[in-house]
């Protein structure tokens, strides 16, 4: 039920620096406060904006990231 609620919110955000992100790539756990996300296809173009305003030496050419808790 917490996950319908939030999930509009986080879908919002994260598709500007995720492909093809989905409700069934996040879990939420009310009672232990656990969010978990997985399978995430980050956008090279949008994590490398960043990283260019951090005057950072390093660029991504793909990403993946198989889980965050």
């Amino acid at each position: 039920m917490i996950k319908n609620q939030l999930y509009p919110y986080i879908e919002k955000y994260f598709n500007e620096y995720l492909y093809g992100f989905s409700k069934e790539q996040l879990e939420v756990g009310v009672m232990n406060g656990i969010i978990l996300l997985e399978k995430l296809n980050i956008r090279p173009d949008k994590a490398n904006e960043k990283l260019d305003t951090l005057d950072s030496p390093i660029w991504l050419k793909a990403g993946l990231i198989k889980k965050i808790q």
